[in-house]
């Protein structure tokens, strides 16, 4: 009878018993026909104890093998980022999304860190963030949003970049999206104006001054 126990001891699979067996003194057979698929056990240590059975299947004789099982190749871990927008006005706000993923089968993840940034067309940095992300289940996901104003935002194209990194500072995950910031001189966004009348109440033939001015607020 074959069980497959964690390293604390804790029974994890039961493989059953192999049909019954005639062994003669001083006879060795290496018996087959008990499989353990791993599937989504979770990476660690761990242990196979074969036991010896009688007829009423109490153990007389009980031997253990260690293993450890790994995790499947590959980071894990996937991200993207995105926005709600391509092209933008000045003065707008960029809503960040970001989503990260345990795309592993037996690994639970912890201690991660989602860092975002957004740069200017010069390569400086516009704005950057950064969020715990918390432990993941294999399988599971954390999405992070943020909420960016542009205020006058130099027009032309920004790059906005996700890195997500380990306890240890180790590269995980990457993505990255870009936006363009549109120019006051190709829209006009920004730019008031006001015109006055004085006086309002006038009477006919007499002069009405007209005062008009433009504001670049863009």
């Amino acid at each position: 009878r074959l069980l497959i126990k964690d390293s604390r001891g804790v029974l994890v699979r039961d493989l059953g018993a192999l049909p019954t067996q005639s062994l003669a003194a001083g006879e060795t057979r290496v018996l087959t026909g008990l499989n353990f698929a791993t599937g989504t056990t979770y990476v660690g240590n761990y242990q196979v104890q074969a036991e010896l059975v009688d007829g009423s299947g109490n153990p007389f004789a009980v031997a253990v093998a260690p293993f450890y099982i790994v995790s499947g190749t590959g980071t894990g871990v996937s991200a993207s980022i995105t926005t709600d927008r391509q092209v933008y006005l000045p003065l707008s706000t960029v809503t960040i999304s970001d989503r990260i993923i345990n795309t592993s089968k037996n690994v639970s993840l912890d201690d991660l860190t989602a860092f975002t940034v957004v740069y200017k067309p010069d390569g400086n940095v516009f704005w950057s963030g950064s969020s715990a992300v918390g432990q993941l289940v294999p399988g599971a996901l954390k999405d992070l949003n943020y909420r960016v104003s542009l205020g006058n935002a130099a027009p032309g194209s920004y790059r906005l970049t996700l890195v997500v990194r380990d306890s240890q500072g180790q590269e995980r995950a990457t993505a990255e999206t870009t936006i363009s910031v549109q120019s006051t001189d190709a829209t006009g966004f920004g730019l008031k104006g006001s015109l006055t009348a004085t006086p309002k109440p006038v009477l006919q033939t007499e002069t009405i001054t007209l005062a008009a001015q433009v504001s670049n607020l863009g």
